[in-house]
Protein backbone atom coordinates (compact mmCIF):
# COMPACT_ATOMS: atom_id res chain seq x y z
CA UNK A 1 0.00 0.00 0.00
CA UNK A 2 1.14 3.47 -0.79
CA UNK A 3 2.29 5.69 1.68
CA UNK A 4 1.12 9.06 2.07
CA UNK A 5 3.79 12.00 3.59
CA UNK A 6 3.10 14.11 6.48
CA UNK A 7 5.09 17.38 7.08
CA UNK A 8 7.76 15.21 5.29
CA UNK A 9 7.75 12.03 7.40
CA UNK A 10 6.20 8.63 5.89
CA UNK A 11 2.82 8.02 6.80
CA UNK A 12 2.48 4.01 7.20
CA UNK A 13 -0.07 2.05 5.40
CA UNK A 14 -2.69 0.64 8.07
CA UNK A 15 -2.96 -2.69 8.77
CA UNK A 16 0.21 -3.19 7.51
CA UNK A 17 3.03 -1.32 10.05
CA UNK A 18 0.31 -1.08 12.80
CA UNK A 19 -0.02 -4.61 13.51
CA UNK A 20 3.10 -5.34 14.53
CA UNK A 21 3.35 -2.13 16.25
CA UNK A 22 -0.36 -3.68 18.39
CA UNK A 23 1.71 -6.37 18.97
CA UNK A 24 4.59 -5.05 20.28
CA UNK A 25 2.82 -2.62 22.22
CA UNK A 26 2.33 -4.59 25.88
CA UNK A 27 6.21 -5.00 25.11
CA UNK A 28 6.34 -1.43 24.76
CA UNK A 29 4.30 -0.23 27.91
CA UNK A 30 6.27 -2.40 29.93
CA UNK A 31 9.47 -1.21 29.90
CA UNK A 32 10.46 1.11 33.06
CA UNK A 33 10.55 4.93 32.30
CA UNK A 34 14.02 4.42 33.32
CA UNK A 35 15.37 1.78 30.49
CA UNK A 36 13.72 4.23 28.15
CA UNK A 37 16.09 5.78 25.66
CA UNK A 38 16.53 9.05 23.58
CA UNK A 39 15.27 9.05 20.10
CA UNK A 40 19.59 9.92 18.69
CA UNK A 41 18.79 8.82 15.26
CA UNK A 42 17.01 9.70 11.99
CA UNK A 43 14.26 7.04 12.50
CA UNK A 44 13.23 6.69 9.03
CA UNK A 45 16.72 5.56 7.39
CA UNK A 46 17.64 3.52 10.52
CA UNK A 47 14.09 1.87 9.41
CA UNK A 48 15.21 1.43 6.16
CA UNK A 49 18.77 -0.15 7.09
CA UNK A 50 17.07 -2.91 9.18
CA UNK A 51 14.17 -3.65 6.74
CA UNK A 52 16.85 -4.29 4.14
CA UNK A 53 19.33 -7.02 6.17
CA UNK A 54 16.49 -7.97 8.39
CA UNK A 55 15.39 -11.44 6.22
CA UNK A 56 19.40 -11.90 5.39
CA UNK A 57 20.36 -11.55 9.43
CA UNK A 58 17.53 -13.93 9.93
CA UNK A 59 19.18 -16.78 8.02
CA UNK A 60 21.96 -16.90 10.25
CA UNK A 61 19.63 -18.43 13.14
CA UNK A 62 20.33 -22.06 12.83
CA UNK A 63 24.73 -21.05 12.79
CA UNK A 64 23.73 -18.83 16.13
CA UNK A 65 21.60 -21.42 17.53
CA UNK A 66 25.06 -23.87 16.99
CA UNK A 67 27.45 -21.57 17.84
CA UNK A 68 25.82 -19.75 20.50
CA UNK A 69 23.40 -21.78 22.35
CA UNK A 70 22.95 -19.53 24.96
CA UNK A 71 21.68 -16.69 22.86
CA UNK A 72 18.01 -15.98 22.46
CA UNK A 73 17.49 -16.05 18.74
CA UNK A 74 13.45 -14.76 19.28
CA UNK A 75 13.97 -11.31 19.11
CA UNK A 76 16.28 -11.11 16.33
CA UNK A 77 13.69 -13.39 13.87
CA UNK A 78 11.22 -10.46 14.61
CA UNK A 79 13.40 -7.21 13.45
CA UNK A 80 11.32 -6.60 10.79
CA UNK A 81 8.14 -6.22 13.32
CA UNK A 82 10.60 -4.34 15.62
CA UNK A 83 11.19 -1.74 12.71
CA UNK A 84 7.69 -1.92 11.40
CA UNK A 85 6.18 -1.24 14.71
CA UNK A 86 8.67 1.79 15.19
CA UNK A 87 7.99 3.30 11.71
CA UNK A 88 4.41 3.06 12.62
CA UNK A 89 5.46 4.88 16.18
CA UNK A 90 7.05 7.33 14.85
CA UNK A 91 4.15 8.20 12.23
CA UNK A 92 1.80 8.45 15.17
CA UNK A 93 3.89 11.20 16.57
CA UNK A 94 4.28 12.71 13.04
CA UNK A 95 0.77 13.04 12.72
CA UNK A 96 0.23 14.31 16.51
CA UNK A 97 2.24 17.19 15.90
CA UNK A 98 2.50 17.99 12.45
CA UNK A 99 1.37 21.18 11.69
CA UNK A 100 -2.28 22.70 10.70
CA UNK A 101 -1.26 22.75 6.59
CA UNK A 102 0.51 19.26 6.97
CA UNK A 103 -3.21 17.66 5.65
CA UNK A 104 -3.59 20.11 2.46
CA UNK A 105 -2.02 17.64 -0.06
CA UNK A 106 -3.68 14.88 1.38
CA UNK A 107 -6.99 16.28 1.61
CA UNK A 108 -6.39 18.23 -1.88
CA UNK A 109 -5.89 14.03 -3.50
CA UNK A 110 -8.69 12.82 -1.29
CA UNK A 111 -11.33 15.39 -2.96
CA UNK A 112 -10.16 14.63 -6.23
CA UNK A 113 -10.50 10.57 -5.86
CA UNK A 114 -14.03 11.55 -4.14
CA UNK A 115 -15.18 13.20 -7.39
CA UNK A 116 -14.15 10.60 -9.37
CA UNK A 117 -15.34 7.73 -7.42
CA UNK A 118 -18.90 9.80 -6.97
CA UNK A 119 -19.32 10.51 -10.77
CA UNK A 120 -18.15 7.14 -11.81
CA UNK A 121 -20.61 5.46 -8.98
CA UNK A 122 -23.47 8.13 -10.19
CA UNK A 123 -22.79 6.96 -13.67
CA UNK A 124 -23.35 3.23 -12.49
CA UNK A 125 -26.32 3.79 -10.76
CA UNK A 126 -27.79 5.70 -13.96
CA UNK A 127 -27.51 2.31 -15.83
CA UNK A 128 -28.92 0.65 -12.93
CA UNK A 129 -25.98 -1.32 -12.66
CA UNK A 130 -25.41 -0.09 -8.52
CA UNK A 131 -28.21 1.00 -5.75
CA UNK A 132 -27.44 4.47 -5.64
CA UNK A 133 -29.09 4.46 -1.73
CA UNK A 134 -25.65 4.59 0.04
CA UNK A 135 -24.84 7.69 -2.01
CA UNK A 136 -27.41 9.49 -0.06
CA UNK A 137 -25.46 9.19 3.25
CA UNK A 138 -22.38 10.91 1.29
CA UNK A 139 -22.00 14.19 3.45
CA UNK A 140 -19.95 16.19 1.12
CA UNK A 141 -16.53 17.26 0.70
CA UNK A 142 -16.10 19.90 2.80
CA UNK A 143 -14.40 19.26 6.22
CA UNK A 144 -12.21 16.60 6.82
CA UNK A 145 -13.85 14.37 8.74
CA UNK A 146 -16.79 14.44 6.30
CA UNK A 147 -14.51 13.42 3.37
CA UNK A 148 -12.82 11.37 5.01
CA UNK A 149 -16.38 9.37 5.90
CA UNK A 150 -17.34 9.83 2.19
CA UNK A 151 -14.44 8.03 0.80
CA UNK A 152 -14.86 5.11 2.58
CA UNK A 153 -18.51 4.84 2.00
CA UNK A 154 -17.71 5.16 -2.12
CA UNK A 155 -15.09 2.55 -1.56
CA UNK A 156 -17.26 0.16 0.12
CA UNK A 157 -19.59 0.60 -2.29
CA UNK A 158 -17.70 -0.67 -5.16
CA UNK A 159 -16.26 -3.40 -3.90
CA UNK A 160 -19.91 -5.10 -2.28
CA UNK A 161 -20.34 -5.14 -6.39
CA UNK A 162 -16.77 -5.24 -7.97
CA UNK A 163 -17.76 -8.77 -9.36
CA UNK A 164 -20.56 -7.54 -11.19
CA UNK A 165 -18.92 -4.17 -11.52
CA UNK A 166 -15.36 -5.82 -13.85
CA UNK A 167 -14.72 -4.52 -17.12
CA UNK A 168 -17.97 -2.56 -16.77
CA UNK A 169 -16.60 1.03 -15.36
CA UNK A 170 -13.10 2.38 -15.47
CA UNK A 171 -12.43 2.26 -11.30
CA UNK A 172 -9.49 0.12 -10.38
CA UNK A 173 -9.03 -1.52 -7.54
CA UNK A 174 -5.90 0.66 -6.87
CA UNK A 175 -8.22 3.49 -6.48
CA UNK A 176 -10.34 2.10 -3.80
CA UNK A 177 -7.34 0.86 -1.61
CA UNK A 178 -5.83 4.49 -2.36
CA UNK A 179 -9.47 6.17 -0.90
CA UNK A 180 -9.09 3.94 2.52
CA UNK A 181 -5.44 4.78 2.85
CA UNK A 182 -6.36 8.51 2.58
CA UNK A 183 -9.53 8.50 4.98
CA UNK A 184 -7.41 5.88 7.61
CA UNK A 185 -4.41 8.95 7.39
CA UNK A 186 -7.08 12.01 7.75
CA UNK A 187 -8.85 10.59 10.62
CA UNK A 188 -6.05 9.67 12.30
CA UNK A 189 -4.40 12.67 12.15
CA UNK A 190 -7.51 14.72 13.17
CA UNK A 191 -8.22 12.61 15.94
CA UNK A 192 -4.87 13.00 17.39
CA UNK A 193 -4.98 15.98 17.11
CA UNK A 194 -7.79 17.37 18.77
CA UNK A 195 -6.14 15.41 21.53
CA UNK A 196 -3.49 18.65 21.76
CA UNK A 197 -0.76 18.27 23.59
CA UNK A 198 -1.73 15.25 25.58
CA UNK A 199 -1.66 13.52 22.41
CA UNK A 200 2.00 14.74 21.49
CA UNK A 201 3.52 13.82 24.43
CA UNK A 202 1.78 10.46 24.40
CA UNK A 203 3.20 9.47 21.28
CA UNK A 204 6.39 10.94 21.64
CA UNK A 205 6.61 8.67 24.85
CA UNK A 206 5.26 5.60 22.95
CA UNK A 207 8.24 6.39 19.49
CA UNK A 208 10.67 6.50 22.23
CA UNK A 209 9.99 2.95 23.53
CA UNK A 210 9.59 1.33 20.49
CA UNK A 211 12.82 3.12 19.68
CA UNK A 212 14.39 1.42 22.84
CA UNK A 213 13.18 -2.14 21.75
CA UNK A 214 14.48 -1.79 17.83
CA UNK A 215 17.52 -0.47 19.17
CA UNK A 216 18.08 -2.82 21.68
CA UNK A 217 17.53 -5.90 19.58
CA UNK A 218 19.11 -4.48 16.70
CA UNK A 219 22.43 -4.25 18.63
CA UNK A 220 21.86 -7.97 19.94
CA UNK A 221 22.06 -9.30 16.25
CA UNK A 222 24.81 -6.89 15.66
CA UNK A 223 26.75 -8.69 18.52
CA UNK A 224 25.96 -12.25 17.24
CA UNK A 225 26.51 -11.37 13.72
CA UNK A 226 30.25 -9.75 14.82
CA UNK A 227 30.93 -13.22 16.31
CA UNK A 228 30.14 -15.17 13.54
CA UNK A 229 32.10 -13.08 10.78
CA UNK A 230 34.93 -12.10 12.91
CA UNK A 231 37.52 -13.59 10.49
CA UNK A 232 35.53 -12.81 7.60
CA UNK A 233 35.45 -9.17 8.98
CA UNK A 234 31.95 -8.38 6.74
CA UNK A 235 30.04 -8.28 10.19
CA UNK A 236 29.13 -4.06 9.08
CA UNK A 237 27.90 -5.33 5.33
CA UNK A 238 25.96 -8.15 6.95
CA UNK A 239 24.11 -5.77 9.60
CA UNK A 240 25.49 -1.87 9.32
CA UNK A 241 25.82 0.27 12.32
CA UNK A 242 22.74 2.60 12.08
CA UNK A 243 25.11 5.38 13.71
CA UNK A 244 27.07 7.32 10.85
CA UNK A 245 31.14 7.12 11.18
CA UNK A 246 30.75 4.84 14.22
CA UNK A 247 32.10 1.39 13.06
CA UNK A 248 32.64 -1.62 15.33
CA UNK A 249 34.33 -3.62 13.10
CA UNK A 250 37.78 -4.98 13.77
CA UNK A 251 41.00 -2.95 12.48
CA UNK A 252 43.83 -4.55 11.30
CA UNK A 253 47.17 -3.73 12.73
CA UNK A 254 49.55 -1.54 10.89
CA UNK A 255 52.20 -4.00 9.62
CA UNK A 256 54.84 -0.75 9.82
CA UNK A 257 54.30 0.57 13.49
CA UNK A 258 55.53 4.25 13.43
CA UNK A 259 59.04 4.73 14.52
CA UNK A 260 59.43 6.31 18.16
CA UNK A 261 59.75 9.79 18.88
CA UNK A 262 63.64 10.82 19.08
CA UNK A 263 64.63 11.49 22.58
CA UNK A 264 66.02 15.23 23.14
CA UNK A 265 67.58 15.29 26.08
CA UNK A 266 67.05 18.70 27.93
CA UNK A 267 69.73 21.59 28.20
CA UNK A 268 72.30 21.53 30.77
CA UNK A 269 71.39 23.92 33.69
CA UNK A 270 73.45 27.15 33.49
CA UNK A 271 76.18 26.83 36.21
CA UNK A 272 75.06 29.65 39.29
CA UNK A 273 76.23 33.42 38.80
CA UNK A 274 79.08 34.06 41.33
CA UNK A 275 78.65 35.20 44.55
CA UNK A 276 79.08 39.00 44.58
CA UNK A 277 82.54 40.84 46.24
CA UNK A 278 82.19 42.49 49.08
CA UNK A 279 83.77 46.08 48.06
CA UNK A 280 87.15 47.38 49.97
CA UNK A 281 87.10 49.79 52.94
CA UNK A 282 89.40 52.85 52.58
CA UNK A 283 90.57 51.22 56.27
CA UNK A 284 91.32 48.36 55.06
CA UNK A 285 93.23 50.06 51.80
CA UNK A 286 95.34 51.50 54.31
CA UNK A 287 95.93 48.77 56.66
CA UNK A 288 96.91 46.77 53.82
CA UNK A 289 99.30 49.41 52.13
CA UNK A 290 100.92 49.85 55.22
CA UNK A 291 102.36 46.03 55.78
CA UNK A 292 103.28 46.48 52.19
CA UNK A 293 105.81 49.37 53.38
CA UNK A 294 106.84 47.35 56.30
CA UNK A 295 107.68 44.30 54.17
CA UNK A 296 109.52 46.23 52.50
CA UNK A 297 111.47 48.00 54.67
CA UNK A 298 112.98 44.39 55.90
CA UNK A 299 110.25 43.62 58.27
CA UNK A 300 108.68 40.58 58.42
CA UNK A 301 106.18 40.47 55.64
CA UNK A 302 102.20 39.93 56.60
CA UNK A 303 101.37 39.27 53.04
CA UNK A 304 101.51 35.49 52.31
CA UNK A 305 102.64 35.97 48.49
CA UNK A 306 105.65 37.99 49.31
CA UNK A 307 108.64 36.10 49.43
Amino acid sequence: MTDVNVNGAPITTQGLFDEPYNALLPKFQALAASDVQVVNLDIPSAVTTVLGVANEVAGFKDQIAKELPLFDVGPILQLESYAMALSHAHTLFAMASAPADSLAPMVDEGTTLRETLLADASALVTRNMLNGQQLRDLSGPVGYKNLAFDLQILAALFRENMAQLTGKCATQPAELQRAEEISASILRTVGLREQGPASIAATQDMRARAFTLFAEVYDQARRAITYLRWNEEDADTVAPSLYAGRGNGRKKPDPTPPAPEPVVNPPAPLPAPPAPVPPVTAAQSAAANGSHRAGAAGTPSADPFVS
